[in-house]
């Protein structure tokens, strides 16, 4: 199965702006997706982005914490209205992978979204650099990260 993700040029502004700003310090928020099906291919599409609040969250050069409880309506409204999410957080140092506490993130935290899911599938996680790069996984129910082929910005119309 091949991922790929499209962000909306707005929201990838947006999401720039919230995950670098400017301290040097990780930050988070969340896409929440349409999608679309195929045998071969699940493709994304940003609909919204969830900015976590900066003083909400453990900021560090890093890693980042933020309240679990913060992840409750993002998980509820992406049930209610059938989409999915991508987990995206910054690498302000120009980190261009996932981190081993970026793994350790996800494997706690998907096994959780994917029980408050009731199983169903849901989503993946996201690495913003500085440059606006962002590469991105599917993260399973299992736990296994299949890389997203294609983890771009485009300026579609919505």
């Amino acid at each position: 199965m091949e991922y790929r993700l499209r962000l909306h040029s707005t929201h990838a502004e947006e999401l720039k702006q919230h995950l670098f700003p400017g301290d040097g310090k990780e930050a988070i928020a969340f896409v929440l997706c349409g999608h679309h099906r195929s045998e071969s291919l699940t493709l994304f599409c940003s609909h919204d982005i969830v900015l976590i609040p900066h003083d909400a969250c453990k900021r560090h050069e890093d890693w980042i914490t933020w309240p679990s409880e913060l992840s409750f309506p993002i998980l509820d409204r992406a049930e209610r209205e059938n989409l999915y999410f991508i987990k995206m957080h910054s690498h302000p140092s120009g980190y261009a992978r996932f981190s081993e506490t970026d793994d350790t993130s996800d494997s706690e935290f998907f096994p959780f979204a994917y029980s408050w899911q009731n199983g169903r599938q849901i989503g993946g996680s996201a690495v913003m650099l500085p440059d606006g790069h962002v590469f991105a996984r599917y993260v399973d129910a299992e736990g296994k990260f299949t890389p997203f082929e294609i983890a771009s910005t485009f300026p579609y119309v919505d």
